[in-house]
């Protein structure tokens, strides 16, 4: 492999690198319109959710929607803590290690 191949190798990982990152900026603002409007519809939602078809409150894995629904909203909140961290990080923690190459 030459130095012209190199470097359009790394010329089309740098490109996908770049677009990664873009799918997951759009991830990240998907999940946090999501927790917003969860949150917002928690908040907001009657105290009971009582249709004429239910004999009882409608329940979850044996818990009351009550209990479920905040523990998702935090699920999703942790979730989009996560993905913050790998959106911050470094794009590109091994950039010195090209600088040997001939040419440069």
């Amino acid at each position: 492999m030459d130095v012209d191949e190199l470097n359009d190798f790394l010329a089309e990982s740098s490109r996908r690198a770049r677009f990664g990152r873009a799918i997951a900026r759009l991830i990240f603002v998907l999940t946090a319109g999501l927790v917003v409007f969860l949150v917002s519809a928690f908040v907001l939602a009657p105290p009971q959710c009582m249709c004429p078809m239910f004999a009882t409150p409608p329940e979850a894995f044996g818990l009351p929607l009550s209990v479920v629904t905040p523990l998702g909203i935090a699920g999703l909140a942790a979730g989009l803590f996560w993905m913050w961290r790998i959106v911050r990080a470094d794009p590109d923690p091994e950039a010195r290690t090209w600088r040997h190459l001939p040419g440069r």
